[in-house]
Formats: structure tokens, C-alpha cells, sequence
């Protein structure tokens, strides 16, 4: 193998590793805050969370707010970040089409959205309209996809291995989940 052919392998791994970290980081926010609005309803602590609670509401803001900028980390596409199109490139042509197809929902939508919150903080933009279950959809869209891409990248290149969560129901994101609940019971016997 090259010195060339060794740096590209080399690059991927760290590409890919960083991109492992961030959709788990992403994930598990979002199992998060899945298991913190269940409580919230099933505890009848307020059943139309969040729409009537100013705390709860800013909790999903931020929530919301914090998925967009890691959502935009995926789709950044300058020479100084990590690059979720050089993994894209190492993949299958039906991988490259959900992709395009991934980004240009984003650019279209979610994207903008991130841009107005982010970089232009327009005068009218209120970040109560921005719907969480919109983010959530695209999220499940781009775990997917990362599935795609880590299989395929698994089984080109020997120097790439994972223990990226994969399954739904994993440990991990239930004992995650279970945090709610822990972190709810420390708060009421205080």
C-alpha cells in the first residue's frame, strides 16, 4: 500500500470516527429528551408539555437548537471540517443518492432554519416555530443513512471498525433513558 493509499485510510478512519461520536452524541439527546417528555406526560406532571410551560419550553428550544448545530456538522462542507461527504464517497450509489437526497432536504429546510437561528439572527424569527418532530424525522433519516455508510465502510476497509450503536433498543439508550427517571426521583426526595 502507498503512503498516499495509507493517509486516505488513515483519513477515513478519523472521518468516520468522528462522525461515530456526533450521530451517537445526537442519538442519545434525543432518547434524552424523548424520555424527559414522556415523564412529563405520563407523570400528568403537565400533559400538554411543552406547549404550556415557559421551563419546558425553553428546554425543548435548546434541545432543538443544540440538534440543529449538530445536524450542520454533517452537512458542513468547507476544506476545515470533518467531511460526512468524503465518508459518502467511499460508499454504494444508492448511500451517494440518500445523501443528495438528504442534504438537499436540509438545505432546503432545516438548514435554513440553523441559518437564521446561527448566523443571521433575523428580526422575526421566533424558535418556538421550529418543530422538534421535523428535527427528530431528519435525524432518524441521517442515523439511517450512517448505518448505510458504516456497513459499507466496515466491509471495504479493514482499518475500520465500530461500536457504533445500531440497534433501537440497546442498552446503552435505555439506560440512558433510565436517567430521566433516576434524575426526576433525586429532584423530589431533595
Amino acid at each position: 500500500m502507498s503512503n498516499e493509499a495509507k493517509e486516505n485510510c488513515s483519513k477515513l478512519a478519523k472521518e468516520f470516527n468522528f462522525f461515530v461520536n456526533l450521530v451517537l452524541d445526537i442519538r442519545t439527546r434525543m432518547t434524552l429528551f424523548e424520555a424527559f417528555e414522556k415523564y412529563m406526560i405520563d407523570k400528568k406532571v403537565d400533559p400538554d408539555f411543552p406547549k404550556n410551560n415557559d421551563f419546558a419550553l425553553m428546554i425543548e428550544i435548546g434541545y432543538s437548537t443544540k440538534q440543529l448545530i449538530e445536524l450542520r456538522k454533517v452537512f458542513d462542507n468547507h476544506d476545515e471540517s470533518y467531511s460526512f461527504g468524503f465518508l459518502i464517497r467511499h460508499t454504494t450509489d444508492a448511500t451517494r443518492a440518500k445523501h443528495k437526497k438528504l442534504f438537499k432536504k436540509w438545505k432546503s429546510n432545516l438548514g435554513n432554519i440553523a441559518n437564521k437561528i446561527f448566523a443571521h439572527s433575523e428580526k422575526d424569527f421566533d424558535k418556538k416555530y421550529i418543530k422538534r418532530s421535523e428535527i427528530d424525522d431528519f435525524i432518524k433519516e441521517v442515523v439511517e443513512l450512517f448505518e448505510d455508510i458504516t456497513n459499507t465502510l466496515m466491509e471495504k476497509y479493514s482499518n475500520i471498525s465500530s461500536s457504533y450503536l445500531t440497534a433501537k433498543d440497546n442498552d446503552y439508550l435505555n439506560e440512558v433513558s433510565a436517567d430521566v427517571d433516576d434524575f426526576f426521583k433525586t429532584l423530589q426526595y431533595s
